[in-house]
């Protein structure tokens, strides 16, 4: 397995852990942002994720 997909699961489980929305969705972010170096279309994700940890 990839560093990146490692880095991506590693974020996720992260995510799966708090419960805080907003922590969440950073977590998913960086998530998403990792795996794009595995598959780009995860940027997307990364990004909707992103604006989510914001509000």
């Amino acid at each position: 397995m990839s560093e990146a997909r490692k880095a991506a699961f590693g974020a996720h489980a992260a995510a799966r852990e708090v419960t805080d929305s907003y922590a969440k969705a950073a977590a998913r972010s960086a998530g998403h942002a990792a795996a794009t170096a595995h598959v780009i279309t995860h940027s997307k994700y990364a990004e909707t994720y992103a604006l989510k940890a914001k509000k």
